[in-house]
């Protein structure tokens, strides 16, 4: 009995990081860039380039979302 209580802890364990990692979106690519965002960003996808900008800048949300909206804008 502890023994498929184990193994279904573990199954949900995987399921749900699965899950996670799917509603996340693409995952940043190695050598991340601003060139990389502002791809995203005019190809209409400004929350991936969002969280891109996040995580290359550590910087909030809205200086995020202000900086992505200025790249998506640019020549």
């Amino acid at each position: 009995m502890t023994f498929l209580l184990i193994v279904l802890a573990v199954v949900v364990a995987v399921t749900a990081g699965a899950v996670l990692l799917a509603t996340n979106g693409p995952m940043p690519p190695a050598g991340l860039s601003d060139a990389d965002i502002r791809s995203e960003a005019r190809a209409g996808n400004k929350i991936v380039a969002i969280r891109w900008y996040r995580t290359l800048h550590r910087v909030g949300l809205k200086r995020a979302k202000k900086a992505v909206e200025g790249l998506a804008n640019e020549p």
